[in-house]
């Protein structure tokens, strides 16, 4: 059925809030930067008791969206937005509502992560800062690995490499 994902998305967001709002507002624990490495040991610690009712609204919302009929014998074109970073990753009047469009034409969106960007940038920093060092040779097609520069700046940018590696 058209448009029943986003109708159940919608509902989703709703009956969410309709939860979170009957529990009303938490101050989160001033420890949580020293130690706590998943989310759910934030929930635990901020709702603890009410952590039920939250996982049993989201169990609630995947039924939800379990429910929704979907054709997969339907063959979708993948469509990967490509282009300026802002237009990869906005829905709205700036780009004519592009993402929107595509869905409603039948096709599947394929939006490039934001992790794709800052690796991009990273690449055009280790580049500007060869060029600026009047170095002839080729940085090479090994774009995601270490960086081949000394000290400090070469020690960010390689981890920064890494890590957008584990994102992607």
């Amino acid at each position: 059925v058209p448009g029943a994902t986003d109708r159940v998305l919608e509902e989703a967001l709703t009956y969410l809030e309709e939860v979170l709002a009957t529990m009303g507002p938490r101050e989160l624990p001033g420890f949580l930067g020293e130690g706590l490495k998943t989310a759910t040991k934030i929930w635990r610690t901020t709702y603890g008791r009410e952590f039920k009712t939250l996982t049993d609204a989201l169990e609630e919302v995947g039924r939800r969206f379990d429910a929704v009929e979907l054709d997969r014998t339907r063959v979708k074109p993948i469509v990967k937005i490509t282009g300026e970073f802002w237009a990869q990753t906005t829905e709205g009047d700036g780009n004519f509502k592009m993402f929107s469009f595509l869905h409603g034409e039948g096709a599947a969106v394929l939006a490039e992560p934001i992790s794709t960007w800052a690796h991009y940038c990273l690449e055009q920093e280790k580049q500007a800062s060869h060029d600026s060092r009047g170095l002839t040779e080729d940085l090479g097609e090994d774009v995601g690995g270490a960086v081949e520069d000394e000290g400090l700046l070469g020690e960010v940018r390689g981890g920064a490499d890494e890590a957008a590696e584990l994102v992607d």
